[in-house]
């Protein structure tokens, strides 16, 4: 018992020691990964925000569109398809409520003849989505 007692006395604050460590850095992977998460839906929904704008505000207008108005919505088109497919931390989520299909046929629906507004209501569904699992994560 008294070998034991001594062993212990050495190998008891090193395990101490080792599970504190592995808790604290599970902890702070899980607040890393928290923090990214939220990082990228915040980038998410600012890029398709200022897309949404730019897109519809091009096909609300009546008569001569400039090429430089044209470039800067076939600019806007491609960021936020960007912003879509290289979010890593968000994947499962934009995957989960088929964010890039959506996104897809809003602008096709719009392309074709739909109207602005309509494209506007869709896309803000899209980000009370986006908003609804970034809450949901979060928490």
């Amino acid at each position: 018992m008294q070998i034991f007692l001594s062993v212990w006395a050495i190998v008891g604050p090193l395990i101490g020691v080792a599970l504190g460590s592995w808790l604290t850095t599970r902890n702070q992977r899980k607040h890393w990964i928290a923090d990214n998460k939220k990082d990228e839906y915040r980038e998410l929904l600012r890029v398709l925000n200022a897309s949404t704008k730019t897109i519809s505000n091009f096909h609300a207008q009546m008569g001569f569109r400039s090429g430089e108005e044209e470039r800067k919505t076939e600019e806007a088109k491609d960021e936020a398809l960007i912003a879509i497919e290289t979010r890593l931390f968000i994947r499962d989520e934009i995957l989960k409520i088929k964010l890039r299909e959506r996104w897809l046929y809003a602008i096709r629906e719009l392309e074709t003849g739909g109207h602005s507004l309509a494209f506007v209501r869709c896309a803000r569904e899209m980000f009370g989505e986006i908003s609804t699992e970034a809450i949901r994560i979060l928490d």
